[in-house]
Order: C-alpha cells, then structure tokens, then sequence
C-alpha cells in the first residue's frame, strides 16, 4: 500500500481502509498459524502457552474480520439509503411545483 501511494502520489484513505483491514487480519492468521505449527518443536513447559497464544490470535484475527465485513455492510447499507432519499427528496419536489404547464399550444380565447 505504501508502494502504491508513492508511486502515484496520492493515498486515498477509503479505498485503502478494505486492503488495511485484509492485511492485518491476514498477519494475526498466519501468524496464529504459525505458532500452532511450531508448537510440536517446543519443550512441554512452554507448548501450552504457546498454543493458548496461537489461539488467541485466531480468534483475534476472525473477530476483526467478521467486524470489518459488518461495519463494511452497514457503510454500503447506509449509501444506499442516502441515495434513496436523496431520490424521494426529488421527487417531493417535482410534485410541489404541481403539473406542468403546456406552452406548447396556443391559447384561444373565444370571442363575444
């Protein structure tokens, strides 16, 4: 991401909170994984804590990710709902300025 932002200059925080999220969540997961699988080479006094660690950051991991989606779901959720105001809201005005007029024809006006 750092890369990037660099290379065009611009860091636009809204496209990178998704990429942010990702790669930190991926970090605690692989890194839980990790510890897991080292945990067999480890002497007995300290394979438990170990693993009890490698646990917790899975569950860390899986928390933040289900978090992220949902926080994700309600920022889309919410879009749409402004866009559907804003959508009511113009049509609240198109029927107060009432029908409109026909300029089109011209008006006769019958003579006495």
């Amino acid at each position: 991401m750092l890369f990037r932002a660099y290379w065009k200059g611009v860091f636009n925080q809204r496209n990178y909170r998704g990429w942010a999220a990702g790669t930190g969540v991926t970090y605690a997961g692989l890194l839980g994984s990790l510890f897991l699988l080292l945990c067999r080479y480890l002497p007995e006094m300290l394979r438990d804590s170990v693993q009890v660690f490698a646990l917790v950051l899975l569950l860390y991991a899986a928390v933040a990710w289900v978090r992220h989606r949902i926080a994700q779901a309600e920022m889309r959720t919410a879009e749409k709902l402004l866009e559907i105001e804003l959508r009511l809201a113009e049509i609240g005005e198109d029927t107060k300025a009432g029908p409109p007029t026909n300029t089109s024809s011209p008006q006769h006006q019958p003579s006495a």
